[in-house]
Parts: structure tokens; sequence; C-alpha cells
């Protein structure tokens, strides 16, 4: 073959592999972590690191990132000079457009680059704290965070979020769930050290949309529900729209807060269902009919009680131990009380619980979160403190020697155990490298409130 015909014949080659998406993207930059020097990054004594963060970009606008939850926790000690509570922390990989808000030491694990994004307890309700495998989409503070160098960069704080998971929906008059996709939205403009308006735009994102469960037949077919389950602090409502119209995969969201009003101490929050719902197109026959294909996933509806917690190691050796601690089954955290004098071998009586519905082909999971406080008093009690940063001597020693790390327990339950029915007593596990492995005891149980079968054949089996 002559050297022209070579040559066209791999030029042909390539613009083949182009069209056909084969050829590889380049890697997206990341930002070089010294850039925090020349935005103003210094470390100062052991008891003061000030600025503590500072914004990546001088227009110090808000950025908007998308991705998924990897880790979701509070955090066990913050310095008190610059905080008014502990910060809420969530690690999330990026998705590839986004990819260009990381730092060069930002961590890598398991192969992904992760991003770590922080609001304070004080200001970020239960009800919106996310669950390792969310869907996020946030908006807030794109920052270095000079107390780490070589230094990270992070959303911190957020000022709106959108936390989604699969979690199928009871909609009134209906005897079966909907296949739908939950979507927690949160927004406010108060974080501890810095604070936002955030009634002065609109907030807009996707949510996408489970797959169908089932192929439609002429006795039967997916209907798309998109609705606002509540507003918990009143105001506009969220206006849903499914994308494409002809065959959606997403609801696209705008939250309509171009108010006009500046002032941070507004918050807004919206729980939002999209999925499908199994609607009949000849109500004489059964839905769900077997002989018509496929059905759809059957339902389960759980109710989980947490009912003590007993604490065998209580992380102050001279003194009894102050703990904060935290429990979620499904979406739904609570605070456990009674924790503020514990000792070894110490039972506390929690008494609370959760109902939830989840697939049959699908999970739901256990998760705790806390520590042992020696020092949380010496948090600043404003805002305008915390933002002044003055650190005294108590300040040093708390960062010194400060709260402890308490034991953590992660644990998810399928259709393969049963989900999780029965009671159980479970052990926790070490929380990163400190020693805190067996810290305490969970004693919770799981009943089965009520089965949906395949839609329709029967009514639901209430249990």
């Amino acid at each position: 073959m002559q050297k022209k015909s070579i040559s066209r014949a791999l030029l042909a080659l390539a613009l083949a592999l182009t069209v056909a998406g084969v050829t590889h993207s380049q890697p997206v930059p990341l930002v070089n972590n010294t850039g925090a020097l020349a935005r103003g990054c210094r470390t100062g004594t052991l008891a003061r690191i000030d600025p503590q963060w500072v914004s990546v970009e001088a227009s110090d606008r808000p950025r908007v990132a998308e991705g998924t939850v990897t880790l979701s926790k509070v955090t066990h000690e913050d310095n008190p000079a610059n905080h008014t509570s502990h910060d809420w922390n969530f690690d999330v990989v990026l998705d590839p457009s986004y990819q260009g808000l990381h730092s060069d030491a930002n961590p890598v694990e398991d192969g992904q680059r992760q991003m770590e994004m922080e609001w304070e307890t004080r200001y970020f309700p239960p009800q919106f704290w996310p669950v390792a495998g969310d869907r996020v989409w946030l908006m807030g503070r794109w920052i270095f965070d000079c107390g780490h160098p070589p230094y990270r960069t992070e959303i911190h704080p957020p000022k709106a979020v959108a936390f989604t998971r699969l979690e199928p929906t009871l909609f009134p008059g209906q005897t079966m769930p909907a296949l739908t996709n939950r979507t927690y939205v949160y927004v406010h403009g108060r974080s501890g050290y810095y604070r936002s308006p955030v009634a002065t735009q609109n907030y807009e994102f996707d949510v996408p949309l489970p797959p169908k469960p089932f192929v439609d037949t002429p006795l039967r077919r997916n209907e798309l529900r998109a609705e606002v389950l509540s507003l918990p602090f009143g105001g506009p409502r969220p206006i849903l729209t499914p994308q494409p119209a002809n065959n959606p995969t997403r609801v696209h969201v705008v939250y309509p807060l171009a108010l006009g009003n500046p002032d941070p101490n507004l918050r807004f929050g919206a729980v939002l269902a999209v999925g499908w719902q199994e609607v009949a197109r000849r109500p004489a026959l059964p839905l769900g009919d077997l002989r018509q294909g496929s059905g759809p996933p059957r339902f389960r509806q759980l109710r989980v009680t947490f009912d003590s917690l007993k604490i065998n190691e209580d992380h102050d050796p001279l003194a009894s131990g102050e703990w904060n601690f935290w429990v979620r089954a499904g979406s739904t955290w609570f605070e456990v009380r009674g924790l503020g004098d514990v000792d070894d071998g110490d039972t506390i009586q929690i008494r609370q619980s959760t109902t939830f519905i989840v697939p049959e082909n699908g999970s739901w999971s256990v998760q705790t979160t806390g520590w042992e406080d020696d020092c949380d008093d010496r948090f600043s009690d404003s805002e305008a403190e915390a933002e002044r940063n003055d650190a005294s001597l108590a300040d040093l020693q708390c960062l010194l020697d400060g709260n402890d790390r308490i034991g953590t327990l992660n644990r998810t339950y399928t259709s393969s155990s049963n989900f999780g029915l029965g009671a159980h007593d479970d052990t926790s596990a070490r929380n990163g490298d400190s020693d805190t492995q067996r810290d305490f005891n969970l004693r919770y149980h799981v009943e089965e409130v009520a089965r949906y079968p395949q839609a329709g054949i029967q009514p639901p089996v209430n249990r």
C-alpha cells in the first residue's frame, strides 16, 4: 500500500473512532492547591489558623456541583473559635463535568477523587441530612480549607442542597406504592462563619426518574407521578416539569425563590417524589396480571424501632462520658437523648420508630454517628464570634486534647436477609484509626407492617 493510502486509511479510522466516541477525552485540569497561598491561606499559631477558609476565586461566586454521596456523618471535633456547632460532613464523587472543582490535594479513594462538603448542624436540620448513595445537587461557597495543607477544595458551606434516593411512595387514594425517587431540598443562608442571601434567585436542577417497573401493555401502563409531598417551612412550591415531554427520563425542578429578599435568615425546604404509578387501562381487569408479562416490583412496608443503646466504653477515663449520638433507619434520623452523663455498662432507652416502604429488589440501612464531648461549651455563641476567630488557651486545649471519636454502625438489609425482620443487638465497629471497636451495642427490631404483592393481584396483606 502507498504511504498516501496508508495515511488516508489511518485518518479515516481516526475519524471513525472519534464519531463512535472511542477517542479518550483529556483529563480535566485540577486546581493547584498552592493557589490557596495566593488567595490568603496562612498557618498561624497552634491555637489559630486565620483565615480558616478562603474562596478559590476572587469573585467568591456560588458554585454548583453534582455527584454521588459516598460518606455522610457528623464530625467529632471542630475548632470552637470559628464554629458555633459541629459540621455535618459528606463526601461526594463529582460528576465528570464538575471535576475541575477539585484541588489536586483532594483525596482519592477506590480510584475516585472525593470532595468534602460541610455545613454546621446548627443550621442544617436532620430531616435533610444525606445518606451514602444519594445523588446530590448543591450550590455554595467554593473554598480552600486552610487548616489542612496541602490545601483541599470544598463546597463549604452550601446554601442549597437536593439529595435524591430511591424511596417508594404510597400516594393518597392508591392501594399500591409507586416506584419513586424522593428528593430532599433545603435552602438556607446561614452556616456559622458565613452568611449568604438565598431568596434572591431561582434554583434549578434535574431529578432522575427510576426505571419503569414494567413494560406498558394493553391492560396496564406506567403513569408518571411528580409531586411536592411537603413544604416544612412554607414558601413557594417547586415547579416540576418532566423531560423530555414525550418519553421522560428526568424531572426538571425550578424552586422559584427569586423573591428579592437578601435576608440570610430565610430558609426553605421541600420533599419531592417522582416516579411511576401502575394504572389499569381496563379497570375491570386486575392490575399486575402475570399473564400479561413481567409485573412491577413488590413492596414491603417496614417499621424499625430503636430500643436501647448500651455503652461499653464511655471514652472518658476520669469522669462520665458526655455523648452526642444519632441513629438512622431509612431516611429518618433520631437524636438519642439522655447521654450527657454515661458510664461503661449503662443502657439508655431510645424507643423511637419510623415506617417506610422498600421494593422487594431494594434495600434499607441502619447508621449511627456521633462523638464523646469534652469541650463543646467552648463553641462561639454567635456567627460574629465565629467570624472573628479569636482563640483562647482553652480553645487550644480543645484542639490538642478534645472530643473523642466513638464507634460507628452501618448495616444494610435486602430481601436475601428478609429485610432484617426480627430483633437485633449490633456491636459498633471501628471509626477511623481510633480505638473505637465495640464502643456500644445498639438494640432495635424490625417488623413488617404491610406487604404489597405484584400490583393488584390481591389487596395488600396487612400484617
